[in-house]
């Protein structure tokens, strides 16, 4: 159609035509002009009118009901249930051991039951039990047993026995139960951090998708807006050619423009759409499905202010004790260290003490045995332990402090690069305030403009071609006004989160 338009105006200004004995001849711009005009209206997205929607909803929604942050969460809980598990080390352990000789030449019915308790002092364990051995031998004489099962042998009413094993070295300041207990408290802690941190960031996308959303809605607006001007434009121009008082061509240009302006503003209602089902995902009910906002509840912008220098310094130090991520690496460097303590103890040679004391109890027929087992024993030992060469101990080690010293590395680097995001999002802060500034200045100028231009074609002083072009430049002023300022409320939502690990309540 924009075509026909253009040929017919050419054809107006020449009074030429070039008409063909079997072509039909090309519409009027009158009947042009009607066509367009009679187009039904567009159905246009309310905006505004019931409560606006706030930030800080979509703040609590991510926080309550956003799955990634749930799964996060789960994260979170098997770190603390590994860290149960770790402590499970030092339960205490019952064993129960028992057997009979029914047939042979020695008899012999035993039960052993004894009970070992790991203890966090200095890696000493005790323990202690009770065993019962008798023989149904020939009168239980000396002989009814073999030499080597002598020691399964007690009194009628059994032996009580308790005891000590204490680490002199090696597993004595640090050993693998102690050590798994730290690890995975440091681990459960650095998990609920990860969670912290994930947090943070599906803050910043819901901010993200957000002032997004905003945005789209407020360029539908000037779409919007410009299409009015126009239509209303249209039948002003209507009356004038009825009347004779312009030509027609000033109304298919503005007709031009009209059908111009419904394709941009059918391009904003998608943006504008899509921008709600992106938010969405960010906005959920209680049963945590994806709510899409009404149009209706689109908010305003906010208004920009200056940051200060002394705003910046207070931010750096607030963001490092803040940040999630530096308090998970405080937790990560701690993992790191137990892991390298323990691997320096697994280097010392094992030397361990042992003491036990055992009473036998009741009495046997064999006068020889009564003797020998009546008696309070007293046990005391040492033992010692290490293998040659220890490469599987000095591999570790090695491991060991590389690890920490990578963690150290990442920590360094994490730490710098939140000092930098502040320091940039600070200078964003101030240089789109500044944008902002200008873009409404550039908007006042640019609106009018071509408030003026429009009051000059009113008079017969410019052409329609010249108003439309105030316009749009006018209508691009206005969209790069409202994205400077969702530029800075995104910014200053990013900023809030950097260091105070909060979104700004009001948006």
């Amino acid at each position: 159609m924009n075509e026909w338009l253009w040929a017919l105006a050419i054809t107006a200004q020449t009074g030429t035509t070039a008409p063909t004995a079997d072509a039909e001849p090309p519409p009027s711009i009158t009947q042009l002009a009607n066509s367009a005009s009679d187009l039904k209206p567009m159905v246009v997205l309310p905006l505004g009118g019931d409560v606006p929607l706030t930030l800080a909803h979509v703040a609590a929604s991510v926080e309550t009901h956003h799955p990634v942050l749930g799964a996060a969460e789960e994260r979170r809980r098997q770190a603390e249930g590994k860290a149960l598990s770790a402590r499970g080390g030092f339960d205490p352990v019952l064993g129960v051991d028992a057997g009979t000789w029914p047939e042979g030449y020695y008899e012999l019915n035993r039960l052993e039951a004894k009970i070992e308790q790991a203890t966090p002092i200095w890696g000493a364990s005790l323990f202690g039990s009770y065993r019962i051995g008798v023989s149904d031998g020939i009168d239980n004489l000396e002989g009814d047993l073999p030499i080597y099962e002598e020691e399964r042998r007690t009194l009628d009413q059994g032996e009580l026995k308790a005891g000590i094993n204490v680490p002199l070295w090696r597993d004595g300041p640090i050993d693998a139960r102690r050590a798994g207990i730290a690890a995975t408290r440091a681990g459960a802690m650095a998990s609920a951090f990860d969670r912290d941190t994930v947090r943070l960031s599906l803050l910043l996308e819901g901010a993200e998708a957000y002032w997004k959303w905003v945005l789209a809605g407020q360029s539908y607006q000037i779409a919007l807006d410009l299409l009015r001007l126009a239509e209303a434009r249209d039948m002003q121009l209507a009356k004038k050619v009825e009347q004779g008082a312009v030509p027609e061509i000033d109304r298919a240009e503005n007709l031009r423009a009209v059908l111009d302006r419904r394709v941009d503003l059918v391009a904003a209602q998608q943006i504008l759409q899509q921008a709600a089902i992106k938010l969405s995902l960010f906005l959920r009910d209680d049963e945590g499905t994806p709510r899409v906002p009404p149009t209706t509840r689109i908010p305003g912008l906010p208004e920009p202010t200056i940051m200060k220098p002394e705003d910046l310094e207070r931010a750096r130090v607030e963001a490092l004790e803040r940040r999630p991520e530096m308090e998970f690496y405080r937790a990560e460097v701690e993992r790191a260290e137990v892991g390298l303590r323990l691997a320096d103890n697994q280097v010392a040679p094992q030397i361990d003490f042992q003491a036990s004391i055992a009473k036998d109890f009741g009495m046997t027929e064999a006068e020889s045995k009564q003797k020998s087992l009546e008696p309070t024993e007293l046990k005391l030992g040492v033992t010692l332990k290490m293998p040659f060469f220890l490469r599987k101990e000095r591999g570790k080690q090695a491991e060991a402090e590389a690890k920490l010293e990578e963690v150290l590395e990442k920590a360094r680097f994490q730490r710098d690069k939140i000092d930098t995001q502040v320091q940039n999002l600070w200078m964003a802060l101030n240089a789109q305030a500044q944008q902002t500034t200008l873009a409404d200045q550039t908007y006042q100028v640019a609106e009018a403009v071509a408030a003026a231009e429009r009051r000059r074609f009113d008079l017969g002083a410019t052409t329609l071609f010249i108003v439309n072009l105030r316009e749009q430049k006018a209508a691009e002023a206005a969209r790069k006004r409202v994205k400077a300022r969702a530029d800075y409320a995104l910014t200053r939502s990013a900023w809030s989160l950097a260091t105070r690990t909060i979104l700004i309540p009001s948006g």
